[in-house]
This record gives structure tokens, sequence and C-alpha cells, in this order.
């Protein structure tokens, strides 16, 4: 088993450092918040989602469809509240990652009309993010400041999450 969770955790550490290798280290966070600042302009609906994960259940081997607890799409105000706050991010960029699973409870989601352009999932229990969009190393500051929009829409970064997920 520690072999197993060795192998895992060397895999996931070369994934979760690999970045754009068009822009230094040291410029990544900037340009993901660019990045992520254009998505938001530019989408015409953005929905954040709470639900349950995997891994909230008793076996995460078994097939697993996400319960939804929550959906909300953000009206004009609260897409221009995630941009300025995305904005106001400190871009120095993440240099560390944690070693725990990825077990993320947040989606936001990007759409252009009807079509879905990019899905960011938010892990507040890691300090991690996965997103479609791009592929360069996060600022420190990005979990934070998703999490600001998580509250403000009445949303939560910390639940019983397996407790949730077993009640229903």
């Amino acid at each position: 088993m520690k072999k197993l969770a060795a192998t895992f955790f060397m895999a996931w550490m070369s994934f979760a450092t690999a970045s754009d290798e068009r822009f230094s280290m040291e410029d990544q966070g900037k340009f993901f918040i660019e990045q992520l600042a254009t998505e938001i302009t530019q989408a015409e609906r953005i929905v954040v989602t709470e639900h349950s994960n995997r891994f909230d259940t008793a076996d995460p081997n078994a097939d697993h469809t996400p319960i939804i607890y929550r959906a909300h799409t953000l009206d004009t105000a609260e897409k221009t509240y995630f941009l300025n706050t995305v904005n106001a991010l400190d871009p120095e960029t993440k240099n560390g990652f944690a070693g725990c699973i990825f077990v993320p409870h947040h989606t936001i989601q990007f759409y252009s009309q009807t079509r879905l352009t990019s899905t960011l999932e938010v892990c507040f229990e890691c300090g991690d993010i996965d997103w479609s969009g791009l592929h360069p190393t996060q600022p420190w500051a990005l979990v934070g400041g998703v999490g600001k929009l998580i509250n403000k829409i009445g949303f939560a970064t910390e639940r019983d999450w397996k407790s949730l997920a077993t009640s229903r």
C-alpha cells in the first residue's frame, strides 16, 4: 500500500508541477490571472455548483454520479465581483503543492451561449484547482479568491461532505 501511495504521489507531483513552458515560472501566476479574467469577461453565463465527490462514498472505486447540492448562475454584480477579485489577486506563482488527494466539491463552469467553454474545479481541502481552460501554474492566492466568491453566493468552502453525501 505504501508503494502504491508513493507511486501515486510522484505521479501527482509531476502532473501538479506541469506548467506552461511559454512563460517563466515566476510569470505563470500572472498569466493564469490574465487568462481567468479573460474567461470571466467573455463568459455569457457562469455557473457555480457545490457537489459530492466519489471519495465521499464508502467505496470511492464504485461508479459515482455526483450529487448536486446547489447550483447558482452568477448575476452581473456577482460576475463583476468575481472578475474584480481575480484581478486583485497577488500573482505570485504557486510553487508548492499539497500531498493530499484532489477531492473537489465546487465547480465553476463558463459558457458562451449554450456551449461550455471551460470548467474550473476547486478543492478547498488541499488548496488546489483543475482548470480545463489552461495549464499555467496558478497563483498562491487563487483558491482564497475563489473562496470569497463561494462564500458571497452563500455556499460553503468546508462542510461534512461524507455525511452530506450519505444523507441523500
